[in-house]
């Protein structure tokens, strides 16, 4: 089932590839015939904030041929690009944005901005369970005393270990103090 579904997905893929290598863009007599008013192009880009909705995803790739966006092709592009996608809205996306690209010759363009700057910046990662992500010198006295056991007990150990005396071997033994010391410490 899983062969299946994957081979089924790679030949959307190639598919849409290959629709968007022979796109074959409205003359501008074509797009003057459909609807651009603004009305509508809210009511478009409501429906594509909402991508994940399967009702409103369907609604939107059926409007957008009888749609007008020339003027709006940055602010589609951004929306797309700011877009709350999960894993399973990223072939619906792919899909607008080649029918998106096979309509207007400037979307391309105007897409590579916003989602490389959406890419960029990822949020941070989540922290991890059991313990804290802050540096040791950051934690409060509250996250030192209410953390796991463990934790304390291998904060206690470092913090020991920071504020304990270093001797040199070299510096103690070759000083001549008598240290009966074989190994450095």
């Amino acid at each position: 089932a899983r062969a299946a579904e994957a081979a089924a997905a790679l030949e959307a893929r190639l598919k849409l590839r290959q629709l968007n290598l022979s796109a074959q863009r409205p003359s501008e007599g074509e797009l003057k015939a459909r609807d651009s008013s603004l009305k509508k192009y809210e009511a478009a880009r409501r429906k594509l904030v909402k991508l994940g909705d399967e009702r409103e995803r369907s609604a939107l790739l059926a409007e957008l041929p009888r749609l007008n966006l020339s003027k709006y092709v940055e602010e589609v592009a951004l929306a797309v690009a700011e877009a709350p996608l999960k894993l399973k809205d990223v072939v619906p996306a792919a899909e607008l944005c080649s029918l998106m690209h096979r309509t207007y010759a400037t979307f391309t363009q105007a897409l590579e901005p916003p989602l490389l700057k959406a890419a960029t910046a990822l949020p941070p990662p989540p922290p991890r369970p059991g313990g804290t992500s802050a540096p040791r010198s950051s934690l409060g006295q509250s996250t030192w005393r209410s953390g796991p056991p463990a934790r304390r007990r291998s904060l206690r150990r470092s913090s020991a270990r920071a504020r304990a005396p270093t001797r040199s071997w070299s510096s103690c033994c070759s000083a001549g103090t008598g240290c009966r010391s074989t190994s450095p410490t």
